[in-house]
């Protein structure tokens, strides 16, 4: 976590106790949190998907990240959903969520329930 960050997330998703340790919030704000800190700053639904779910990239729910880890979860969403995608039913996005953050059941908890934020329905 950023000295001095608490969380920053509108939706109340970051402030569950589940999600204690990792520090979540909008693209935008966080950005200008991290700014100078070496740290990158991921959309936990890739930035290309925001027209298809119908939010806009900098609100979009994120997480500072290194460079390597940030590589590592951009490299599965390539997997998950090719690029290119124009349409996703629901499943698809829950399952390419799962499959992304396979590893990491907290963010994986956090996207899920950010997707249901949205109101998107696929």
């Amino acid at each position: 976590m950023v000295d001095g960050a608490s969380f920053l997330d509108p939706t109340g998703i970051a402030s569950s106790a589940a999600h204690a340790g990792k520090l979540l919030g909008s693209y935008k704000k966080l950005r200008t949190l991290t700014k100078g800190t070496g740290l990158e700053v991921h959309h936990l639904i890739e930035k290309r998907l925001a027209p298809i779910i119908g939010v806009h990239e900098r609100d979009m729910l994120s997480i500072p990240l290194s460079k390597a880890n940030h590589r590592v979860f951009t490299n599965r969403w390539r997997q998950a959903v090719p690029y290119r995608t124009t349409k996703l039913t629901r499943k698809q996005l829950m399952r390419a969520i799962e499959d992304v953050y396979h590893d990491d059941r907290k963010l994986r908890y956090a996207t899920m329930k950010y997707l249901r934020s949205t109101g998107w329905r696929g």
